[in-house]
């Protein structure tokens, strides 16, 4: 950036406000050097503290979850389909918690205090009603979904309840969006961030009740399904419930509700909609059509190797988390707005290739040993080599989600620019395009490798992992940077080189870091991974700091921490 007192990436106004009772300062002539980087830092440090707890806990619930003589193999392949297919639910609840944070964090710092009443009010009304419609919509599909989703005989009523409760829970995250959004205007991310992470906890909570101390026992699936869903509705209530006490001027009052707000919520929501079809195809659709073709045993390996590529998307997340309004502040500018929007797309997607390229080459070189320590035999004694598949196909899923990854600050700065109308209807065709090249594959290859053994279904995946590869790899790392260089007048050498060059360097070092470690000094043993990731992380951090960061950066880090004077 070209001063230190110009907002940094992943920050929204530039000003915590300090009493909610009054509209917060915004002009640009207030912030303060160094706060904004500040605020930044601590941002990120919670973003990541959660995501680091919900790897934690999805490295000790799916292995535990799979024990046979708790839901089994075939157990958590049927809990993982019923996320996916209900949880296509969730995709409504991003959407509108992406199309409502612009809106209410513009109304929260606006000087009028009777904007942030009407515009909340009409969300609030808006998210119910569009809840409600969901969840009955839901409900009414249940028989064709229930159909539809392959099972053991045993497993009937347990998979029928579960979608019902299913579908009530996840529709109550749309209701609680509005409420929970609140933090996050107020830039009170640490806050929102804990709340997430209980949500996740609620998983081993629902597993210790119903394993641990048998409650429910006798049917475990929907046992842990209802306690799941009972947990996580406790904690959104009491999170949505302090973000509407501690906001003061978020009153709810039913007479200030606007059809004029709503039908300008819709006009941002409908891009994001197409946007958030697209991301959600990739993974729910090809899991809904790996349980069609080949059962739900065969889903819960897939489903494993999908949540250990997904980790890898959460960090890069969590890099571009709350970056929208300044590219929206960047935009509406007059003095050269779309430059300084492209400017912060090569910023942007610099950090993050610096950050994930190396994540995912320590990924890719210790995948097998990485399943191997996470899920151990918990697999294997049900699949036959499940764990080498698994860890196969997680090298072949990150081969086009490391481009997905990239892209994710970009998409999150064009969308805040205002300019998702270019991209969002090709990225919705390209997650059309993916989904039906998936199910030709799968026809095509459940002919020619069969399904009667473990390899020959594995092979089957091995395929529609490469397809959802392709297409990321086409959309992601070729359509959406080029159309990015067109719409801000970037240089592609600029795009490619300048952005990827510095995280591919740090990659090599990575790499070169575990084949020393592997073949040289330590061995393949559990601590010897652990021991592996270590080291890796240890010389990679201080080479991406100088070969990622520019001397401006590093400096503004340091003064961020009191390392510094600024």
């Amino acid at each position: 950036m070209s001063s230190d007192t110009e907002p940094q990436p992943g920050t929204g106004a530039s000003e915590e406000p300090t009493d909610d009772q009054s509209p917060p300062q915004t002009a640009a002539g207030t912030h303060r050097p160094g706060a904004t980087t500040r605020l930044l830092i601590v941002n990120s440090l919670s973003t990541y503290a959660r995501l680091a707890g919900t790897f934690v806990v999805g490295l000790i619930v799916t292995p535990y979850l799979g024990l046979e003589d708790h839901l089994g193999l075939a157990g958590f392949g049927l809990f993982s389909i019923l996320l996916s297919s209900v949880g296509i639910l969730t995709f409504v609840q991003t959407t509108v918690r992406s199309a409502l944070i612009r809106e209410l964090s513009a109304a929260y710092y606006a000087e009028d205090q009777q904007v942030l009443p009407r515009r909340f009010t009409s969300a609030v009304i808006s998210s119910f009603l569009l809840g409600l419609i969901l969840c009955v919509g839901m409900l009414l599909l249940a028989p064709l979904a229930v159909w539809i989703i392959k099972f053991p005989e045993e497993y009937a009523g347990e998979v029928w309840w579960s979608w019902v409760v299913l579908s009530a829970e996840i529709s109550g995250l749309v209701w609680a969006v509005p409420f929970l959004i609140l933090f996050d205007a107020r830039q009170k991310i640490p806050i929102s961030n804990a709340f997430l992470l209980l949500e996740r906890l609620c998983a081993l909570g629902a597993a210790y009740l119903v394993f641990g101390m048998d409650v429910g026992r006798e049917t475990p699936l929907l046992s842990f399904v209802l306690w799941y869903a009972i947990l996580r509705t406790g904690v959104r209530l009491i999170g949505s419930l302090a973000a509407y006490v501690s906001c003061p001027r978020a009153r709810l009052h039913l007479s200030l509700y606007d059809r004029s707000e709503l039908g300008r919520i819709l006009r941002t929501g409908k891009h994001v909609l197409m946007q958030e079809v697209s991301t959600n195809l990739y993974n729910r659709a090809n899991q809904l059509l790996a349980n069609l073709f080949l059962g739900s045993a065969a889903n819960g390996v897939f489903g494993a190797a999908i949540q250990l590529k997904e980790y890898s998307r959460q960090v890069g997340l969590g890099l571009c988390y709350g970056i929208e309004p300044l590219a929206a502040k960047f935009a509406e500018s007059d003095d050269g707005g779309r430059k300084h929007v492209g400017n912060l797309i090569l910023t942007m997607t610099r950090i993050q290739a610096g950050v994930i390229l190396p994540i995912i080459t320590m990924i890719v070189m210790l995948s097998f040993p990485l399943v191997n320590l996470w899920l151990a035999d918990k697999f294997n004694s049900q699949w036959e080599h499940a764990n080498s598949h698994i860890a196969t196909m997680v090298i072949i899923l990150l081969l086009g989600n490391t481009f997905f990854v990239v892209a994710q600050g970009m998409l999150r700065i064009m969308l805040g620019a205002g300019d998702v109308h270019h991209y969002a209807h090709r990225l919705l065709q390209a997650g059309i395009v993916q989904t039906v090249l998936a199910l030709v594959v799968l026809v095509i290859a459940t002919r020619q490798f069969g399904t009667d053994t473990s390899e020959s279904k594995a092979a089957v995946l091995y395929a529609v992992s490469g397809c959802m590869s392709l297409i990321q790899i086409l959309a992601y790392g070729l359509y959406l940077p080029l159309l990015a260089c067109r719409l801000y007048h970037l240089r592609r050498r600029a795009m490619y080189l300048t952005s990827f060059g510095p995280g591919i360097l740090v990659s090599l070092a990575t790499a070169l870091t575990i084949v020393i470690c592997q073949r040289f000094l330590i061995g393949d043993s559990g601590w010897a991974v652990l021991i592996t990731l270590g080291v890796s992380g240890c010389v990679t951090a201080p080479i991406a700091l100088f070969a990622v960061l520019t001397a401006q950066e590093r400096s503004r880090i340091l003064v961020a921490f009191g390392l510094r004077r600024g």
